[in-house]
């Protein structure tokens, strides 16, 4: 947190019977925190206290529904590919992409488009997110394509990295099939700020 953690705690009241009446509270508040309640509440509106000996900063207030059905944790063994090439568009730094360094970081111009050539069967790729706290050029959306002679592309998958800002670790994402492929293309299509492409850390996968 650039500021460091301003918010001592914090209170929730719920509208019943026209009146407000406690729900929860919490205290030490850090970069995030979620409040668990004891059971699912039903409310027309909530009302927010913050309690800081500063000028508070918040970003984001939201709610949620707990899941409660069964689940199966989707677990690979993975290997991590060497000995590819990266080529982009504008880039202030190809080679802090593959440096292994996740506090560098570059930034690539030209719809942040990285094309990765490769002479090894692929299953999948891992996206790091700059490390520096900030959200500038990180993408929420993104294209993975394919191709046999760097012309032709084929889409192999399409998604969202739903938390990545605020949980800006790997993003791993898998294809359905080990692709023997030349060439992949990741494209990102919307961003968290920005209009350019940052990155830490690209990585390929094989098994």
């Amino acid at each position: 947190m650039t500021l460091g953690q301003r918010i001592d705690s914090v209170s929730i009241d719920d509208w019943e019977n026209n009146s407000w009446k406690p729900l929860a509270k919490a205290t030490s508040i850090g970069a995030n925190r979620l409040i668990k309640l004891e059971q699912p509440q039903t409310a027309s509106k909530l009302r927010l206290h913050v309690y800081a000996p500063v000028a508070i900063t918040l970003s984001d207030f939201g709610l949620f529904k707990e899941y409660n059905e069964p689940f199966a944790f989707n677990t690979k063994e993975v290997k991590k590919l060497t000995g590819f090439k990266i080529s982009t568009g504008r880039s202030n730094n190809n080679a802090y992409i593959s440096d292994g360094k996740p506090g560098t970081f570059a930034t690539v111009a030209d719809q942040g488009v990285i094309v990765v050539a490769t002479d090894k069967p692929v299953s999948g790729i891992g996206f790091l997110p700059r490390q520096d706290g900030k959200n500038i050029g990180t993408p929420t959306h993104y294209k993975i394509s394919t191709s046999t002679d760097g012309k032709t592309w084929t889409l192999v998958k399409e998604g969202e990295f739903s938390n990545i800002k605020a949980n800006p670790i790997l993003q791993q994402v898998f294809f359905d099939t080990n692709s023997a492929t030349k060439f992949i293309k990741f494209e990102p299509k919307q961003f968290i700020d920005g209009n350019e492409l940052a990155i830490a850390e690209l990585e390929l996968y094989g098994k």
